[in-house]
């Protein structure tokens, strides 16, 4: 029985694949570096995103990388958006006693930004923001939740969130709406593999096939 849900946020709730992959193109650009397309960005980006950096050859430390992403990220004037249906799915969970909380790497000043104009303030237990390694946080948020871990799924739409689940001992939910391809997901090996957050449904009511 599910009784607790932690959310990856972008790709997951939050649908601002093309606005970072812009981003990510302007500072390869800056840097003087060529770029790639939208299908090898989906292949080749990765979490800890330092990791994806330095073996694009990118020298420039975390600070420095995270002030330029925040840069451009506020002067290109666009907003990411949510996923049509994550508020309601999110409500429908919610209403069912569902506990629910989000760890993403996304900058916490952008994610409780974006919690706000999205309208979700008040669903969520626990909130983590800007984590460059999920892998290291994992445990500290699994033990905040009233859960075991066998009644709690980590939702995410990355090869890392899935192995960051995995050590945890918890289980593993692939989404298919975000930034890694369904082929690279499978080999991490989730528990579930879906299309996006409304197939909760089916793993909440054990309908899942």
């Amino acid at each position: 029985m599910i009784k607790a849900v932690i959310l990856d946020w972008s790709g997951v709730v939050s649908d601002d694949l093309a606005l970072v992959y812009g981003i990510t193109g302007k500072i390869f650009s800056k840097l003087g570096k060529p770029f790639m397309t939208m299908e090898e960005f989906r292949e080749r980006f990765d979490l800890p995103y330092m990791d994806f950096y330095r073996s694009m050859g990118v020298t420039l430390g975390r600070a420095d990388m995270d002030g330029m992403y925040k840069r451009f990220f506020l002067e290109d004037g666009k907003k990411a958006k949510p996923f049509p249906f994550a508020k309601s799915m999110l409500l429908w969970l919610k209403e069912r006693g569902i506990k629910l909380s989000v760890l993403s790497s996304h900058p916490r000043e952008f994610l409780e930004k974006e919690i706000t104009e999205y309208g979700l303030e008040g669903l969520f237990t626990h909130t983590i923001g800007g984590a460059h390694d999920k892998r290291e946080v994992i445990e500290s948020l699994v033990k905040k939740i009233d859960a075991e871990k066998g009644e709690i799924v980590f939702v995410g739409d990355m090869a890392h969130d899935i192995e960051t689940g995995n050590l945890a001992g918890i289980m593993t939910a692939a989404v298919l709406s975000g930034y890694h391809p369904k082929e690279k997901l499978k080999g991490k090996e989730p528990n579930f593999i879906m299309n996006d957050i409304r197939d909760l449904k089916f793993i909440v009511e054990g309908l899942y096939v």
